[in-house]
């Protein structure tokens, strides 16, 4: 059985001091250093309990994310797996899908998994330190991180740990 699915939710943390900014709810979110070289980093998580049954083994999983614009000639991009869960609001700015807006009540943040009440337990969320996949992505295109074994040991362990799921 194979199950082709989109994000629950998505955000894009923000570095910045106060960490009050966010991305909601949008057409897009970023990674990797802005123009002005601080850190942003994406964040997915995936509902497995309606596509992928409870007791399933899971033997390939693939990730692929469409880059549409870059101000970088290349980076390593790296793929981590949540420790804990994080808000996502319908928070978006109305005219412009690149700009960040000030966070809510709901939103997670580059310090708060839910803003202004749960602090993450690291600036930038709570990630396994250990990377789950990465590639190189070096202009706009369509990446996907292929299927190795780290990246199916996690889908493994949240398909068997649904209470966990924050990946």
């Amino acid at each position: 059985m194979m199950a082709l699915l989109a994000p629950s939710k998505e955000n894009t943390l923000y570095e910045v001091e106060g960490g009050f900014l966010c991305k909601g709810s949008s057409q897009s979110f970023f990674a990797g250093k802005s123009a002005s070289k601080l850190v942003r980093r994406a964040v997915a998580a995936f509902d497995l309990a309606g596509d992928v049954p409870v007791g399933s083994t899971i033997t390939e999983v693939t990730l692929t994310i469409n880059m549409s614009r870059t101000v970088d000639d290349g980076q390593v991009t790296v793929l981590h797996r949540m420790l804990a869960d994080w808000g996502q609001g319908a928070l978006d700015h109305p005219s412009n899908e690149e700009a960040k807006v000030a966070a809510t009540t709901v939103h997670a943040t580059w310090i708060f998994r839910i803003f202004d009440s749960d602090p993450s337990s690291e600036y930038g969320g709570d990630f396994a330190f250990a990377p789950s996949g990465n590639i190189l992505v070096v202009g706009p295109c369509r990446y996907a991180w292929g299927s190795a074994a780290e990246t199916v040991d996690d889908v493994q362990m949240r398909v068997n740990s649904p209470a966990a799921n924050f990946w």
